[in-house]
């Protein structure tokens, strides 16, 4: 009564397979797969940085404004 409650008897013949998944992937699928997730974060820095520096370039000055500037 004090030993430690099992679900699977000690004395079972069964066994439990292991809780990971089969994950033998081939060589050139993994490389492939970085590959592609590398190139992925390179056009998303590209991005981000075309994207900020449209937002923060001046605007050009408004033909108003140089009208008044020339003499």
């Amino acid at each position: 009564m004090g030993e430690m409650f099992s679900i699977i008897s000690p004395r079972s013949a069964c066994t439990m397979q292991p809780m990971t998944p089969h994950m033998d992937l081939p060589l050139s699928l993994l490389l492939a797969i970085t590959v592609f997730f590398w190139l992925l974060a390179q056009a998303w820095t590209l991005i981000v940085f075309w994207a900020e520096s449209r937002a923060t370039r001046p605007s050009p000055p408004d033909a108003a404004e140089e009208e008044k500037r020339t003499p």
